[in-house]
């Protein structure tokens, strides 16, 4: 909200009166609140546009228009080339987030992004982020999630997987949940995922199968 307000002269009731007109009346734009807090009450929102026609045209048209009234057709192509998987990236993110929570790993009664600071860490340290965090209130099992779509190798994937342990430890204390698992869904694994490793990576063609599964 502070973000936003920055670009209406700090006018934060104003601004939150439109928020509240664009997704509660239009159903344009979404609030994010962390899984693990209280919507209600959270001061942590993000706000993102709903509308994926708007989300395509405010990034890559409406952002470059004085490419396209300047007919610089190359330039604004380059732009799409380069950052369009990012966009995808974010994309992919939303989908696993609908999937999990429709059903797909099991049922769960929060799924939603997880982030939040880490205690006695430095500045530049402190700040963690999860994709989807997916609880299990009763069973007191989650889930946690790394989106990516890229082609990860060996050893990033590793980093990946060693990241999550460590938020594992993080997130148990948050919940006191006895049971964490994660997982990472990526567009391609370079490398022979073993018997022991597919749990844990899933993979285009993986995901494809499990959606076949799932209907």
């Amino acid at each position: 909200l502070n973000e936003i307000a920055s670009y209406f002269e700090n006018k934060k009731s104003t601004v939150t009166k439109y928020l509240d007109i664009l997704r509660t009346e239009f159903n344009l734009i979404e609030r994010s609140t962390p899984a693990l807090v209280n919507p209600s009450k959270s001061r942590e929102g993000h706000y993102a546009l709903k509308d994926n026609f708007l989300s395509f045209w405010f990034t890559f048209i409406d952002s470059k228009k004085s490419y396209l009234e300047q007919s610089r057709y190359n330039e604004l192509q380059s732009y799409f080339e380069e950052h369009f998987n990012q966009y995808i990236g974010r994309k992919f993110e939303k989908l696993l987030l609908l999937l999990t929570r429709n059903g797909l790993f099991g049922h769960f009664d929060i799924v939603n992004p997880q982030w939040g600071k880490i205690l006695g860490k430095e500045l530049s340290e402190n700040q963690y982020e999860i994709d989807v965090l997916a609880w299990n209130k009763k069973e007191q099992k989650i889930l946690l999630l790394e989106c990516k779509w890229s082609d990860l190798n060996k050893k990033d994937s590793q980093r990946i997987l060693k990241k999550l342990g460590y938020l594992k430890t993080i997130i148990s204390d948050l919940t006191n949940a006895n049971d964490i698992k994660f997982k990472i869904v990526a567009r391609t694994f370079l490398f022979q995922i073993s018997e022991s490793e597919k749990e844990k990576l899933i993979d285009i063609n993986a995901l494809d199968k499990l959606l076949l599964e799932f209907r």
